[in-house]
């Protein structure tokens, strides 16, 4: 999920497919998403980008929200983290690798 509507990819949101779902956050915050679209995760490497689907538009959600279960699911990939960095291999290949904070 995200709070950020420029993310998506062009022509792929869809107003209000979500316009009832309510997201709970840890400090008691309630949401409302407003729509979904498509998402290309990319480590700045075009070619190795990964589209993720259905990611809802959560108006006021401070960060984008990825669930690394789903997401490795759906794509048929590995996630692994260290202490310095993640790694998203498919197919035996690394298809991207960014440092984590």
């Amino acid at each position: 999920m995200t709070g950020n509507a420029t993310v998506f990819e062009p022509g792929s949101y869809t107003a209000h497919a979500h316009a009832q779902a309510s997201v709970f956050f840890g400090d008691g915050q309630t949401l409302r998403a407003s729509g979904e679209g498509r998402v290309a995760l990319s480590d700045h490497n075009v070619t190795n980008a990964l589209l993720l689907e259905k990611v809802m538009l959560v108006p006021g959600c401070a960060a984008n929200l990825v669930s690394v279960y789903e997401t490795a699911k759906s794509l048929g990939c590995t996630v692994m983290f260290d202490e310095h960095e993640c790694t998203v291999v498919k197919d035996s290949d690394i298809i991207m690798q960014v440092p984590v904070d």
